[in-house]
């Protein structure tokens, strides 16, 4: 991972952390409950963690089968990977 590409996350957990924290304020100020019990939030969070990694499991399935799938097809073409030439 780049250095850059880190600092872009870092600054977004870092933004939320921070938007979560000041809205946590303003509802302990106002004396609003939270709206859900903290068991149900953890819920709700531990799924959206699983479907963001079910995402990128799943399009790195795909890419590597398309890159083996062009990769075949280039092979087939080229007689320096095995392939006959036309």
């Amino acid at each position: 991972m780049r250095l850059t590409e880190w600092r872009g996350r870092a600054a977004s957990f870092l933004t939320s952390l921070v938007a979560g924290g000041v809205m946590g304020s303003v509802y302990w100020l106002i004396r609003v409950g939270t709206p859900a019990p903290p068991w149900v939030a953890l819920v709700g969070l531990l799924g959206m963690i699983m479907g963001e990694a079910a995402v990128k499991a799943a399009r790195r399935k795909l890419r590597s089968e398309t890159a083996s799938a062009t990769s075949s097809q280039y092979s087939d073409r080229c007689p320096e990977r095995g392939g006959v030439s036309a």
